[in-house]
């Protein structure tokens, strides 16, 4: 690897890491270059300030998730385990992500927030959409059921989990909201045989976990 490219990674990977963990207010350069060892001066070589340098690592991050994401919805995978897939990685993503730091990055990085919204519907989501057209032809919703609602329902659901009100009003996580509302949904959308191959992916895999 690019021995540039090397240290530009290791950048974006521990500011993505801190901006995830603390929110934008928190994260200063001073402490991202020292518990990377380097100097103040070897972040601004890489990276104009905070700004661009947070902008990035939300990029990095999204780049990471889309790759999986791909993966899965390009696998040779039945629809319902490459749903079961998606939702043990949204489950994942979004338990590194809290109500107060959504709130943080909303209030104190508008731009950065906003490029976040983009990146979701733009590079995740749309992969979602690609999964539930290839889902049609494999017969997994009930013949009562239209998957565009479903789609809709999912992308409205998204939307409301981004709002950090949303957890704060529940008194929840935004890991076990994300958890619900895929078990809500599909629960009702899926057929009996789809949703018995999801509970039995869930099984043997709690299972393996143990």
């Amino acid at each position: 690897m690019d021995q540039d490219k090397e240290v530009k990674d290791r950048i974006l990977a521990l500011t993505r890491d801190r901006l995830l963990q603390l929110g934008y207010s928190r994260v200063t350069l001073d402490e991202i270059a020292t518990e990377l060892g380097m100097s103040k001066k070897t972040l601004y070589k890489y990276f104009a300030g905070k700004n661009e340098l947070a902008l990035e690592a939300i990029r990095f991050h999204f780049g990471e998730i889309e790759t999986e994401m791909k993966a899965i919805v390009t696998s040779s995978a039945p629809f319902t385990e490459k749903l079961h897939n998606i939702m043990m990685m949204q489950r994942r993503q979004t338990g590194r992500l809290n109500s107060l730091v959504v709130g943080d990055l909303q209030k104190h990085a508008p731009r950065i927030w906003k490029e976040i919204e983009t990146l979701r519907r733009e590079r995740l989501l749309s992969k979602i959409e690609v999964l539930f057209k290839n889902a049609r032809a494999e017969h997994v919703f009930r013949p009562d059921v239209d998957d565009r609602i479903v789609l809709m329902m999912i992308l409205a659901s998204a939307d409301a989990v981004a709002n950090p009100e949303t957890a704060m009003a529940l008194s929840l996580s935004i890991k076990d909201i994300v958890q619900s509302i895929f078990h809500v949904i599909f629960e009702g959308a899926l057929t009996d045989e789809a949703r018995a191959t999801i509970h039995g992916i869930d099984a043997v895999r709690s299972g393996a976990a143990q």
